[in-house]
Protein backbone atom coordinates (compact mmCIF):
# COMPACT_ATOMS: atom_id res chain seq x y z
CA UNK A 1 0.00 0.00 0.00
CA UNK A 2 2.65 2.29 1.02
CA UNK A 3 4.72 1.74 -2.10
CA UNK A 4 1.59 2.70 -4.64
CA UNK A 5 -0.38 5.25 -2.35
CA UNK A 6 2.34 7.52 -0.23
CA UNK A 7 -0.72 8.97 1.55
CA UNK A 8 -0.63 5.35 3.27
CA UNK A 9 1.90 4.18 6.05
CA UNK A 10 4.21 1.40 5.78
CA UNK A 11 3.23 -2.03 7.55
CA UNK A 12 6.33 -3.98 9.02
CA UNK A 13 7.58 -5.30 11.98
CA UNK A 14 9.54 -2.70 13.70
CA UNK A 15 7.00 0.00 12.40
CA UNK A 16 3.96 -2.10 14.12
CA UNK A 17 5.86 -2.60 16.85
CA UNK A 18 5.86 0.67 17.78
CA UNK A 19 2.30 0.87 18.00
CA UNK A 20 2.05 -2.65 19.66
CA UNK A 21 0.75 -4.34 17.01
CA UNK A 22 1.75 -7.46 15.27
CA UNK A 23 0.79 -9.14 12.34
CA UNK A 24 -1.08 -12.47 12.68
CA UNK A 25 1.19 -16.18 11.22
CA UNK A 26 1.47 -16.45 7.86
CA UNK A 27 -0.34 -19.51 8.27
CA UNK A 28 -2.93 -18.15 10.03
CA UNK A 29 -6.49 -18.86 8.38
CA UNK A 30 -8.07 -15.66 8.55
CA UNK A 31 -5.26 -13.77 8.54
CA UNK A 32 -6.30 -11.62 5.83
CA UNK A 33 -9.10 -10.30 7.30
CA UNK A 34 -6.51 -9.73 10.65
CA UNK A 35 -4.36 -7.96 8.50
CA UNK A 36 -6.71 -5.18 6.86
CA UNK A 37 -8.23 -4.68 10.65
CA UNK A 38 -4.49 -4.35 11.90
CA UNK A 39 -3.61 -1.90 8.87
CA UNK A 40 -6.76 0.41 9.54
CA UNK A 41 -5.69 0.51 13.53
CA UNK A 42 -1.37 0.98 12.19
CA UNK A 43 -3.59 3.93 10.06
CA UNK A 44 -5.74 5.65 12.69
CA UNK A 45 -2.15 5.23 15.08
CA UNK A 46 -0.14 6.94 12.57
CA UNK A 47 -2.47 9.64 12.01
CA UNK A 48 -2.87 10.64 15.64
CA UNK A 49 0.98 10.39 15.96
CA UNK A 50 1.08 13.00 13.02
CA UNK A 51 -1.47 15.15 14.40
CA UNK A 52 0.82 15.23 17.47
CA UNK A 53 3.48 17.32 18.82
CA UNK A 54 5.69 14.54 18.44
CA UNK A 55 4.89 14.04 15.14
CA UNK A 56 5.32 17.12 14.41
CA UNK A 57 8.73 17.30 16.26
CA UNK A 58 9.92 14.43 14.30
CA UNK A 59 8.90 16.11 11.08
CA UNK A 60 10.86 18.81 11.90
CA UNK A 61 13.67 17.49 12.84
CA UNK A 62 13.96 15.13 9.50
CA UNK A 63 13.54 18.32 7.80
CA UNK A 64 16.44 19.80 9.58
CA UNK A 65 18.73 16.70 8.82
CA UNK A 66 17.29 16.42 5.25
CA UNK A 67 16.41 19.63 4.20
CA UNK A 68 16.27 19.08 0.45
CA UNK A 69 13.66 16.00 0.29
CA UNK A 70 9.96 16.13 -1.29
CA UNK A 71 8.75 13.31 1.10
CA UNK A 72 5.35 13.85 2.57
CA UNK A 73 4.70 14.68 5.84
CA UNK A 74 3.78 10.80 6.43
CA UNK A 75 6.91 9.55 4.76
CA UNK A 76 8.85 11.47 7.31
CA UNK A 77 7.00 9.96 10.07
CA UNK A 78 7.81 6.47 9.15
CA UNK A 79 10.81 6.29 8.03
CA UNK A 80 11.97 7.33 11.69
CA UNK A 81 9.45 4.69 12.37
CA UNK A 82 11.30 2.03 10.48
CA UNK A 83 15.04 2.05 11.98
Amino acid sequence: MATLDLSKPVIDSVVLSHFGLKLPPAYSIEGQGRIAGIYRGLAAHHAELAASPLGSMIRELFDQKYSKTNLTPLKKVDLVLCR
